[in-house]
């Protein structure tokens, strides 16, 4: 898992919370 604080609503931050 790889958290990227790129931002509150940030739709890559979903992404790689995904993964």
């Amino acid at each position: 898992m790889v958290l990227i604080e790129a931002g509150p609503n940030s739709p890559l931050r979903l992404s790689y919370m995904a993964k």
